[in-house]
């Protein structure tokens, strides 16, 4: 899985940090819909949401029948988390689930009675006859998931540096801030498919990256000697294509004459040929597989969020450049199918292969929903501040080293011809999301989990730590690193609500400060114990925010890398 050290402590790390942070507690709509959505095709079969849609706020209506609102792909997603859940779940005695059933349908009437009274919502088990505990508790196990599929992304990232010739001492560094110092931390916590889709993004960039370093069949000059079948000790079959193209001798020594086991000797003009036939044969094989997942990948990250056809876009664009149209054309070979399953769910479920779900949903905003798709007008600079700036987990304000990172992007880009493509990638992606975010009227109204979109610039503007050259620079980058990790996890100690908070990190700073550092798991554990009161939350919290950084410390020492001199 791992093919480094630095790769495990990478998803070491960020995967205790992301669990200690884990959102727990019932009253939460954000993955209900998913959960949902994967129950009705677990045990009906169907898209329709009809059995369990009083769990769930986020929901579409057409002629007498619930679906999920938004892209049907984390539904999918979820199904094999939830048939795993709730395997386990059968195994726990009938008495203790009805009585955790009771005590959640009770906190969920208290919690969410707004949202009842207005219709949305019911726990009557009347109307709700679902095992809500079992319900609640999948979406906490989805939850689980997706923390962990957040350190994987990490993982990639610092793959991708690599590939961009990164030292290993910095794209290290540069994976856990990634983690830790965007506002992607947030959304690692809850059953959203901003960090499943990151996740997908960023393994499909890679594969092109890879791909790119493949060599294509008519770019495989003639081999300067002869070739044996199999390289070097120690040498893969990709290492003899990378060798041969470049007309590299590596391993033994090749020879003029080759023989097979018990065989006669063969001449060279006859191994040359045959090895050369094999080599390009192999490369042809390796990059089509290679471009045909990335196509799958960047068509699945699409299925989980419609607006990600944005950085797709630009992702496509950026591989046309590093391996040219005709071997991108598989890419989009490999994302096709997923293409036409979108459609075929459209037309199933709504008679229009274009009837977006989100065009029928509930109407609990002050939205125009005769809109056209996601609900987009024209931006406002009011949104765009608000965006990059905002109390509603802006861009920049929860992440002060992305916009760094983007004016040295800006400065250095046009000056490193070689890095061109990628800044303009990075540039491109960056614009067109906060525009989109801009030009919607939820940014204005009423999101409590912010611009989550725009947050899908992150990773990508993260590379722009390939722009950083002067030692000034790293210095400047380093420190403003700490500062957004720091912000990060403030924030993440409470989920501020930005419609009643004009200062959230203020708001943030005060909770910590009347009541300690915590966490969810930690305010559970309490309640469920029978403890209250502010200085036995302050005892547990410093406790156990010392025994997370004991274990982080110890961590990064057993994995971090050396920095060589020029990374120093």
């Amino acid at each position: 899985m791992f093919r480094s050290r630095e790769e495990a402590g990478i998803f070491a790390i960020l995967s205790v940090v992301f669990i200690f942070f884990l959102s727990f507690g019932p009253g939460r709509t954000q993955g209900a819909r998913v959960v949902a959505h994967a129950r009705a095709l677990l045990y009906e079969g169907r898209n329709a949401i009809d059995t369990w849609h009083w769990n769930t706020v986020d929901k579409s209506f057409y002629r007498a029948h619930y679906y999920t609102c938004a892209a049907p792909g984390m539904g999918y997603l979820a199904v094999a988390p939830v048939g795993l859940f709730d395997a386990g779940y059968s195994l726990v005695p009938k008495g203790l689930a009805r009585k955790l059933d009771q005590q959640v349908r009770r906190r969920l009437d208290q919690q969410c009675q707004p949202l009842v009274q207005a219709g949305y919502l019911s726990f009557d088990p009347a109307l709700n006859k679902d095992d809500l505990f079992r319900f609640h508790a999948s979406i906490w196990f989805l939850e689980l998931l997706i923390a962990l599929s957040m350190a994987a992304a990490a993982v990639v990232f610092y793959r991708i540096l690599l590939l961009f010739g990164a030292g290993e001492g910095i794209a290290y560094r540069a994976a856990l801030v990634f983690g830790l110092g965007t506002n992607l931390f947030f959304y690692a916590r809850i059953p959203y498919a901003v960090v499943p889709v990151t996740g997908l993004l960023l393994l499909g960039f890679y594969l092109i990256l890879v791909a790119s370093k493949v060599p294509d069949v008519a770019e495989i000059p003639p081999h300067p000697g002869p070739l044996p079948l199999g390289g070097g000790e120690g040498e893969s079959p990709a290492d003899v294509v990378a060798n041969s193209a470049s007309g590299v001798r590596s391993g033994k020594e090749l020879r003029a004459k080759h023989s097979w086991e018990g065989g006669p000797e063969v001449s060279a003009e006859v191994t040359t040929k045959f090895s050369t036939k094999f080599s390009t044969k192999f490369s042809t094989k390796f990059s089509t597989k290679l471009l045909l997942l990335a196509g799958g990948l960047l068509g699945a990250a699409v299925a989980l969020e419609y607006i990600q056809i944005i950085a797709v876009g630009f992702i496509c664009l950026y591989g046309w450049y590093k391996v040219g149209l005709r071997r991108m054309m598989l890419v989009g070979l490999g994302g096709l199918p997923i293409g036409v399953l979108i459609l075929l769910y459209h037309f199933k479920c709504f008679g229009d292969p274009l009837a977006f779900p989100y065009k029928y949903a509930i109407d609990i905003l002050a939205v125009d929903k005769s809109q056209a798709l996601l609900q987009i007008d024209h931006p406002t600079w009011e949104r765009f501040l608000g965006v990059a700036f905002g109390f509603r987990r802006g861009l920049f304000i929860y992440s002060p080293l992305l916009l760094v990172l983007l004016v040295l992007v800006v400065k250095h880009g046009v000056v490193q011809r070689s890095r061109l493509p990628e800044a303009w990638l990075i540039l491109g992606i960056t614009v067109a999301y906060m525009v989109f975010q801009a030009s919607s009227p939820l940014v204005s109204i009423t999101w409590g989990i912010g611009p989550r979109y725009a947050a899908i610039a992150a990773p990508f503007l993260m590379l722009g730590i390939l722009f950083v050259k002067k030692k000034l620079e790293w210095r400047l980058v380093w420190w403003v690193a700490w500062v957004s990790m720091a912000i990060n996890w403030l924030m993440v100690q409470r989920d501020i609500e930005p419609q009643r908070h004009a200062f959230p990190l203020r708001d943030a700073a005060l909770a910590v400060i009347q009541s300690g550092p915590t966490s969810s798991l930690i305010e559970t554990s309490l309640s469920a114990a029978g403890i209250s009161g502010v200085g036995a939350m302050w005892i547990v919290g410093v406790a156990a925010h010392t025994c997370l950084g004991v274990v982080v410390w110890w961590l990064w020492r057993k994995f971090q890398p050396r920095m060589n001199a020029n990374e120093r």
